[in-house]
């Protein structure tokens, strides 16, 4: 299944779920159709949700509780950029673990958040497994699925 959904959003550990599985918290997520779309797919395979509306409630969450799993952050939001956000975020907690998603995004942000530490690229639209199947190993501490990208592209 496809989707051209906009996730924004942040995910780190937090006490296991009932399923054994860290809680996800997505994060800025600018509609709030995709924003439920989103959480309800990742509740689906088992993880706990937080859903914020833009970088600055979700650095906000953050700051709340920083024991989020991972980090998924839409890289084109309203207002705060998703480089703005991840470099906030990083500011915050340098081993947050982000992963980022977008269907556009400026290629030198993405070089530069990929390159300061962020763990891959899911480029939109995806499917929704290869989400859940990104965060599941990015929890899990295996290697990133192939519908991933992983290090900075090549300029182009």
């Amino acid at each position: 299944m496809s989707t051209h959904d906009d996730p924004d959003h942040i995910v780190r550990q937090l006490p296991l779920t009932e399923q054994g599985r860290p809680p996800a918290h997505v994060s800025p997520i600018d509609e709030a159709m995709i924003r439920t779309m989103t959480r309800r797919v990742l509740e689906k395979a088992g993880h706990e949700v937080v859903a914020a509306d833009g970088g600055e409630a979700a650095l906000e969450a953050y700051r709340a509780n920083p024991a989020f799993a991972v980090v998924v952050m839409d890289m084109s939001m309203p207002g705060m950029s998703g480089a703005q956000c991840f470099a906030a975020l990083r500011a915050l907690d340098p081993a947050a673990r982000v992963l980022l998603v977008s269907g556009y995004t400026d290629d030198h942000d993405l070089r530069g958040c990929l390159a300061n530490g962020a763990l891959g690229f899911l480029p939109k639209p995806y499917d929704r497994a290869d989400l859940v199947a990104a965060i599941d190993a990015i929890v899990a501490g295996r290697p990133l699925p192939d519908a991933v990208v992983v290090g900075a592209p090549a300029a182009g």
